[in-house]
């Protein structure tokens, strides 16, 4: 990608205003790429991948505070859904290992971390 927008933008594309959230972003993707992968090392990747659903419904939670986003009742009824696909396919009795489970949400919450991160960010080096 930076080969297609160096050329257009410049220089410039590689500043940031907010380096330190840059920085925390990217530290946050890798740790919840780490979590991810111990999550799959314990759970099926069909299981694995499911719990990752429940981030946006974590994004939907924390936003009107942290993004000051109003609440609005279709994101919620499209999290509500998603989230009974994620019960449909983790079925809460499936014996599933609890340390998977464990690294699965962990990784859930980083990735909801992340998304809020880069909607912090956004407002950086816009390629409009």
């Amino acid at each position: 990608v930076l080969a297609l927008v160096l050329p257009v933008k410049g220089r410039k594309i590689l500043r940031s205003s907010r380096p330190k959230a840059q920085i925390l972003r990217g530290t946050v993707m890798m740790l919840s790429t780490f979590s991810f992968f111990n999550a799959l090392s314990y759970l099926p990747q069909a299981e694995a991948t499911s719990i990752n659903f429940l981030a946006p419904l974590l994004v939907l939670s924390v936003a009107p505070w942290i993004l000051k986003e109003p609440p609005r009742i279709s994101r919620w009824v499209a999290a509500g859904v998603g989230f009974l696909g994620v019960l449909i396919i983790i079925r809460p009795t499936a014996g599933l290992h609890p340390i998977g489970v464990m690294f699965g949400l962990m990784t859930a919450c980083l990735f909801a971390t992340q998304f809020i991160a880069t909607r912090r960010v956004a407002v950086d080096n816009s390629l409009t």
